[in-house]
């Protein structure tokens, strides 16, 4: 298959730790993790935050530490290739007196870092944003190496609206900034998780317009991709499953979605990319699942590309509120509880990656 010629160009990666039972040397070994699903437990500080004010929970990094930590200490990979955190917990101590990174590493999960630093105005109003961080990041890779990461994700949010927005300038801005985010990644040695995502919510679009708004910018990305000369082969690419907004008041239909977004993606990214990563995008989880589970059984076969998932929210909407009876209660039972309702979580992601979800 054409992708295979891609993984053999890809660059031994070098790094003086152990991943697993063995030294990260072979770039395959991590190719293949990554194409796994990712549990993505990035939220930034001030997003975490607003969640846990509505359970009681103050917010600090003590809390947010203990919180994820609760989550990667549950012991359940089935499915699951890597971890995406924000950066501060790269240094949060496991309560073993070790890194969290520590234990990714013990089970073969491929540590994966948020680097953007958020999203600011582009002009006037609400409608446009652009994300924030590019001209720092490349001072501060190298100190992800030494981490021991293997991976970083950048993210751009391109908010639809019945006015027009994105506007065509702010398209192509962010798909520049997401390419040079992915070649200054991987001209260090990391491979990249570039984000173009949508918000629907603002737009009283159907499933056909939502398409229709989408293949443009994904289509812009890849040209910028191409243009900048980024290795391909590294890039894991996280997208949104074609949906209606809520406003549009059309039912989300899982077979739909799936036949949708997948055209839409063969028709936007070539063969040899290191694969597609679907987000929740706040899509309810059943119906997130159904669609994936349709899409690996009917498409799965001929995709020129892996993909698999790239799911916070899906992951964790039980997780939360038992988390804060655990916080609140300190009781062993209580936490407990979190635990297997992430695990049940990465169950039912990896059952939709058989295509075996019902």
């Amino acid at each position: 298959m054409a992708q295979l010629t891609y993984i053999f160009l890809l660059p031994a990666i070098s790094l003086n730790y152990l991943w697993g039972s063995v030294r990260v040397d072979d770039a395959h070994l991590v190719l293949n993790k990554l194409r796994e699903g990712t549990a993505a437990l990035d939220e930034r500080p001030s997003t975490l935050g607003v969640r846990f004010q509505g359970y009681g929970i103050p917010n600090s990094l003590e809390t947010r530490g203990q919180y994820r930590l609760m989550m990667v200490e549950s012991g359940e990979f089935c499915g699951l290739g890597s971890f995406l955190f924000h950066e501060e917990m790269f240094i949060f101590p496991s309560n073993g007196g070790g890194r969290l990174i520590d234990i990714l590493n013990t089970h073969g999960m491929v540590p994966i870092v948020k680097v953007d630093e958020g999203l600011e105005k582009a002009g006037e109003g609400n409608a446009e944003w652009r994300t924030r961080g590019l001209g720092e990041f490349p001072g501060r890779i190298e100190g992800y190496k030494d981490l021991g990461i293997l991976g970083t994700k950048w993210r751009e949010l391109f908010i639809l609206d019945d006015q027009g927005h994105p506007s065509r300038g702010i398209v192509e801005e962010g798909a520049r900034r997401l390419a040079r985010f992915s070649k200054i990644s991987g001209d260090a040695g990391f491979f990249s998780f570039p984000e173009p995502e949508i918000e629907r919510d603002k737009a009283a679009y159907g499933a056909e317009k939502m398409r229709e708004v989408y293949g443009p910018i994904l289509q812009e990305v890849v040209g910028a991709f191409i243009d900048e000369h980024v290795d391909l082969g590294k890039v894991f690419f996280k997208v949104n499953l074609i949906a209606p907004s809520k406003g549009s008041k059309e039912a989300f239909v899982p077979s739909i979605s799936g036949e949708m977004t997948y055209h839409l993606l063969k028709k936007a990214f070539p063969s040899g990319i290191g694969g597609i990563k679907f987000l929740s995008g706040g899509i309810p989880r059943k119906d997130y699942l159904t669609a994936l589970s349709l899409m690996r059984n009917r498409y799965a076969a001929e995709a020129p590309w892996h993909f698999s998932f790239s799911a916070g929210r899906a992951l964790q909407e039980e997780v939360l509120p038992l988390f804060a009876k655990w916080y609140k209660g300190q009781t062993s039972e209580q936490k407990t509880f979190a635990q297997e309702a992430f695990r049940q979580a990465v169950k039912e992601h990896a059952l939709a990656m058989k295509g075996e979800y019902k």
